[in-house]
């Protein structure tokens, strides 16, 4: 009996061992894919820097037409500099009392 339940544990362990194998190899090709799809031809740079988890940096200054052109003229790999304008959701909400 001992051997039977050793020999289960053993199996259990390699198959436990394999599928986690297997679901991280899957894991990489999908990001792997994903970074892909992005395109490794395009660099997106913000203004500010990041403070870590938690902290954001909106209070840095945006980045100016001169940067931009800074940017363009800064590098010799760069063919293309364009602005990044960030379009936000805008949700409407009824007022309380009016219909």
């Amino acid at each position: 009996m001992r051997s039977l339940l050793t020999t289960l544990g053993i199996v259990i362990g390699v198959s436990a061992v394999i599928v986690m194998v297997t679901v991280g190899n899957g894991a990489t090709v999908q990001v792997g894919e994903d970074i892909a799809a992005m395109g490794s031809d395009r660099l997106t740079i913000a203004p500010g820097q990041a403070l870590g988890p938690g902290r954001t940096s909106a209070g840095a200054e945006l980045f100016t037409g001169n940067n931009l052109v800074a940017m363009a003229w800064a590098s010799r790999w760069l063919t293309l500099v364009l602005p990044l304008v960030p379009v936000m959701p805008i949700t409407f909400m009824e007022r309380p009392g009016k219909s």
